[in-house]
């Protein structure tokens, strides 16, 4: 299952890292241009990876992890001062100018930690499954 979100303000920023991933066999499920769009999305794949700006134009992307928790893996993409930013950050962060073979080695580890998780259900969602088994 697609479980990549790629978060950045500016258009061209969003295009450069969607070819980046996908010329490397990666697809993209969600483009978004802001944090709370990130957010949305991973909620909707039911976790995953967002591949985001280290600063977003609502929050940054150590907000960004904060909200989603242990339910989804960050990666944030920035110069080195908006990533010294982040500060100790519980996600990855890579420096621009950014290589493809990067990136990529930064996804694939982030979709086997995301492989790794068990899903977290609310009461609601067990109680529709059990009443739909």
């Amino acid at each position: 299952m697609i479980r990549i979100a790629v978060a950045f303000s500016g258009e061209e920023g969003r295009q450069i890292l969607c070819r980046m991933l996908e010329t490397r066999g990666f697809s993209v499920r969600f483009r978004c241009r802001t944090g709370a769009e990130a957010i949305r999305a991973v909620k909707t794949m039911g976790g995953g990876t967002v591949v985001c700006a280290a600063r977003l134009s609502d929050m940054s992307a150590g907000e960004i992890a904060e909200a989603l928790g242990s339910g989804a893996s960050v990666i944030a993409v920035g110069r080195p001062a908006q990533l010294e930013a982040c500060g100790s950050a519980p996600f990855a962060l890579l420096p621009v100018p950014l290589g493809a073979d990067a990136l990529a080695q930064a996804v694939q580890s982030a979709l086997a930690r995301d492989n790794d998780r068990v899903p977290v259900r609310s009461d609601g969602d067990r109680e529709i499954v059990v009443r739909a088994k």
